[in-house]
């Protein structure tokens, strides 16, 4: 993810209507790469998809043009690819710790079992 932000950065320079941003929601949540509003406008603005309404109004009125957009628009496809695959295995590692909980937790009563 931070590669392909720093490729972001590394292609076009400032200021940009919007650019991509490691979203962090929480603990529950895997980390994810969003769109940010750049510029005084996105100081404690949230994250947003690329396809949403309101960047596509920041990127009419910062007059990108066409060729810009569709570049952005491949970045945001890879941008995908890596969100599904950060779900994906948060997705799976929780999972795989509730197992190891569980088991620990058969263990333990096993054991108990034994013991009398």
């Amino acid at each position: 993810m931070d590669d392909l932000i720093r490729e972001f950065k590394a292609t076009w320079r400032r200021p940009w209507p919007v650019h991509p941003a490691v979203h962090r929601p929480g603990p529950s949540s895997p980390a994810i790469l969003r769109w940010r509003p750049s510029g005084v406008d996105g100081i404690g603005q949230g994250p947003v998809v690329f396809t949403s309404d309101q960047v596509q109004r920041r990127l009419e009125s910062a007059n990108v043009p066409a060729e810009t957009r569709r570049a952005w628009a491949a970045i945001d496809r890879r941008a995908q690819v890596l969100n599904v695959r950060a779900r994906l295995l948060f997705y799976e590692y929780r999972r795989l710790t509730d197992y190891v909980e569980h088991i620990r937790c058969l263990n333990a009563l096993e054991e108990t079992w034994q013991a009398t």
